[in-house]
């Protein structure tokens, strides 16, 4: 609902389901019974990164020539490397990691029917620019039912609890508020960086 006032589509999958949308596949469509399903198919990975904070895969789908760049990632990363950003982007990827969820920003790209894997194969981050924004994809992760009571219990016997994740900002804080490490949403959160 939020997301249809906001104007960006993005779907929520539980966290238990497999997320990688990128995969070789068969497109289904349920009212499609003639097995004429276009069929993508993967041709190079760029693997996920934690510095980039993003993947991305070469895949052509049968019926077309074109090769396309396809992309997933952290909102913020994704953000910079899209051609028109949606000016609620923000907004909607913010308001979701808010809530606990952990965000993908999706995007593409479409390189060509002249364009050969080869060539694109060792430059990512050409590959990587002048995307077009198809949407969120949000997961949800419930908490385990007995976190909160063991957070309670480390802290009842004087052990101090801190919460060190590769998750976004807002969403680890989001969770550390539901487990009671952080004691409400104005405690202070600090984000190590590399310098």
């Amino acid at each position: 609902e939020f997301a249809n006032a906001m104007n960006i589509p993005y779907v929520c999958v539980p966290c238990c389901v497999y997320s990688n949308v990128f995969t070789k596949r068969k497109l289904q469509n349920n009212t499609n019974t003639n097995n004429n399903s276009p069929i993508v198919s993967i041709r190079h990975r760029f693997p996920f990164s934690s510095k980039l904070k993003r993947m991305t895969v070469l895949a052509t789908e049968t019926g077309t020539k074109d090769l396309f760049a396809l992309t997933k990632g952290a909102p913020e990363t994704i953000k910079d490397r899209l051609i028109e950003v949606p000016d609620n982007y923000d907004k909607l990827s913010r308001a979701r990691m808010k809530t606990g969820e952990r965000v993908l920003a999706m995007a593409y790209r479409n390189l060509g029917s002249r364009s050969t894997v080869a060539q694109w194969k060792g430059r990512r981050d050409q590959v990587e620019r002048d995307l077009i924004f198809c949407g969120f994809v949000t997961l949800e992760c419930p908490l385990k039912p007995d976190s909160k009571a063991v957070v309670k219990e480390l802290k009842q016997n004087d052990i101090r609890v801190v919460m060190i994740t590769g998750d976004a900002v807002l969403t680890a804080s989001e969770v550390a508020r539901q487990v009671s490490i952080a004691p409400n949403k104005y405690c202070p959160t600090y984000v190590l960086q590399q310098q």
